[in-house]
């Protein structure tokens, strides 16, 4: 069996690498490709980590099941309709 590993979403990220804790996740990472654009989307320590160490893997995109598509919940987790 693969040894376990943290993945997080990227606010845990872009805060770790901005107060300069990244090493706190561990020796391998797992960030989702969401969450890797997010992040590369600032110009900070956590954009740079993404870049930079051999320890942060981009996870590709996962195709979604039909019934959690359907719960439209947009890119970021939150629906993408007003009201919900």
């Amino acid at each position: 069996m693969p040894e376990p590993h943290p993945v997080v979403n990227a606010t845990p990220l872009l805060i770790l690498g901005r107060l300069g804790l990244l090493e706190l996740v561990g020796s391998r990472l797992v960030v989702p490709l969401e969450v890797a654009e997010e992040v590369r989307a600032h110009s900070d320590e956590a954009s740079r980590a993404l870049e930079d160490k051999a320890s942060i893997e981009v996870a590709p995109r996962e195709p979604i099941l039909d019934v959690v598509s359907g719960w439209d919940l947009g890119a970021g987790g939150q629906p993408s309709s007003p009201g919900r």
